[in-house]
């Protein structure tokens, strides 16, 4: 079997307590990108995640996202993020330039240029797993690795999106297994937290704080728990903070003097203070409870690897593995309190943490394959594949209903894809079934990516049916409305609107503050919107005008929307009074 060759010495000329073990990429190099594995790899995560990459519409804050790169392209101004002209206080823009720079090339800031960024992360990041892995693991090991973190429930959800997740994931991860592979394999120092802090810098401009928090946090404990404290104040891990204020400081140096030190601070605390809206206890102790239940749900169907940790006899079988695994856990223990103590974070939040289990699910999975077949540890991989090839068809049968009973319209999937559907279940069910006694790395490589085959057509196929066939269509809405406002009407709204309007509206709005409403809107704007809830506000406006239209701006069909932007038409007193004498 690749990689499991004669065991080489321990390494680490600090305490020793670090080990290369077998099929360490100080072999290696980089000729793990040659392997049939890694090929093998990049054609499950393309096939994927570039599969109907325009569907489902633009949802959540997709459409945000996009706003800023379109203001960016439209200004000029790369620097201070902006929505309807205004200083945008919600995250630093590194996904905003990805997304401006696709813009630019494609010649609009559509749905690929929104979500193509978060895609290619997703890519990168499941070439990071493998590669970090092959450091210690065989191939077909290092396969399950990073298939297990793309092909995790969340992951295939977030990764799809123009959500901030995929590349914040990315780069935090970045900084935590590139710190963790130059530290093993013998880097220069200084090019190991050079390395690392690059990633952690690209991880502050991404999402804020955190992402700093999320690299200093794991690794100042795992260097004080290992009795090299000192690292932290060489002059190594000092160059590393040089290149993290060099690359960090490019963009908020600049930022801070045009806007100043108050929209400076919130631009990084603003979001992460929403979490703290609701402290009630009965919240705190609720959130303690779900959340993390709610992680491992989110890691399915890998995360039932994680249970072998608990149990001591696994241990005993990790041998030179245990000093990643403890790394790994360290970064995953100092983290997740950052989430779970708080009584408004999502799962979502603790997602760059995903490729560290997926590390250590894979050295799970190997594990099993590679323990005496009178182990009990052993037929854990066969008991999975069995139950997860059952599982298959099964899901399988019930698409195929789907299909032909109309009693279940909000998940019903058309008859041609549901048999398709049904028939390559039965077929992945079959190579799970085949392959799950493990026997030659042909059987393992097949097995894991038949399990990543389905759940990436489980969810790029039957869970986009469901949700296309149940999204709110707003950019009908918006094209309906454009064609009762001549080309060069001009648009302002009474305070900023919804972000899903001005995305489909595509053109500037210009915002008129709430509090001064009737005294500034201007005379020339015969057309003006607003989110529902300043409705009172518009009737107090002291000319006539009347509503043309709506807009649902929810993500889903819904009968009594929340997200709601009404658009209304300036009335000349003639006009007024001719439709007053006409409803009389």
């Amino acid at each position: 079997m690749l990689g499991e060759t004669t065991r080489p010495s321990s390494i680490n000329p600090q305490d020793g307590e670090t080990d290369v073990p077998p099929g360490t990429s100080q072999r290696l190099g980089w000729r793990w990108l040659l392997e049939p594995e890694f090929a093998l790899l990049i054609v499950v995560v393309l096939s994927i995640y570039f599969s109907r990459i325009t569907s489902p519409n633009l949802r959540g804050e997709e459409m945000r996202r996009g706003q800023v790169a379109v203001e960016m392209i439209e200004t000029g101004e790369w620097i201070v993020p902006q929505i309807q002209r205004q200083v945008y206080l919600s995250r630093p823009p590194l996904q905003n330039w990805l997304i401006g720079l696709l813009g630019l090339a494609r010649g609009a800031v559509d749905e690929v240029a929104i979500r193509l960024p978060c895609v290619l992360a997703i890519l990168l990041t499941s070439v990071l797993v493998y590669g970090f892995a092959r450091g210690f693991m065989t191939a077909a090991g290092s396969l399950v690795s990073a298939l297990a973190f793309a092909t995790m429930g969340q992951v295939l959800e977030l990764g799809r999106l123009g959500e901030t997740e995929a590349i914040f994931t990315l780069v935090v991860s970045g900084s935590l297994l590139v710190w963790r592979w130059g530290d093993v394999h013998g880097w220069p120092r200084a090019a190991t937290w050079g390395a690392a802090y690059v990633f952690a810098a690209l991880a502050t401009l991404s999402k804020g704080p955190q992402g700093l928090v999320f690299f200093a946090g794991p690794i100042g404990v795992y260097l004080v728990f290992t009795r090299r404290w000192r690292e932290l104040i060489s002059w190594p891990h000092f160059a590393g903070l040089a290149v993290f204020a060099a690359v960090f400081g490019a963009w908020q140096i600049p930022y801070s003097s045009q806007v100043g030190g108050q929209a400076s601070q919130g631009i990084h605390v603003n979001m992460v203070a929403m979490r703290f809206a609701d402290t009630s206890w009965g919240t705190f102790f609720s959130h303690l409870v779900e959340y993390p239940v709610e992680v491992v749900v989110c890691l399915l169907p890998w995360s039932i690897f994680l249970s072998a940790y608990f149990f001591p006899s696994f241990w005993k079988m990790l041998g030179d593995r245990k000093s990643t695994v403890n790394y790994l856990l360290c970064c995953v223990a100092v983290t997740f309190p950052m989430c779970w103590l708080v009584p408004g974070a999502n799962t979502r939040y603790f997602m760059p943490l995903y490729p560290c289990f997926a590390v250590l699910i894979g050295i799970s999975v190997e594990q099993c394959w590679n323990v005496a077949t009178t182990a009990d540890w052993h037929h854990s991989w066969r008991r999975y594949m069995s139950g997860v090839a059952v599982g298959m068809v099964l899901l399988g049968i019930g698409v195929l209903l789907t299909g032909f009973v109309s009693a279940w319209p909000r998940i019903a999937q058309p008859v041609g894809f549901a048999v398709v559907f049904a028939v390559l279940s039965c077929l992945l069910a079959r190579v799970c079934w085949w392959s799950s006694d493990s026997a030659t790395r042909l059987k393992r490589c097949a097995g894991a990516t038949a399990v990543a085959l389905f759940m990436g057509l489980f969810y790029v196929g039957v869970i986009t049916n469901v949700l296309i066939q149940n999204s709110n269509n707003t950019e009908q809405q918006m094209a309906e409305l454009k064609r009762q406002i001549p080309e060069e009407a001009q648009m302002v709204s009474i305070g900023l609107t919804d972000n899903v309007f001005t995305y489909y509206f595509g053109k500037p709005i210009e915002v008129i503050d709430p509090a001064q409403v009737s005294q500034t809107l201007p005379r020339e704007a015969e057309y003006f919107c607003f989110n529902q809830f300043y409705e009172p506000l518009a009737s107090q406006l002291d000319f006539p005008w009347k509503k043309i239209a709506t807009i649902s701006c929810e993500r889903n069909q819904m009968e009594s929307p929340v997200r709601v932007v009404v658009v209304a038409r300036r009335l000349d007193n003639r006009v007024a009074n001719a439709e007053t004498s006409d409803r009389r």
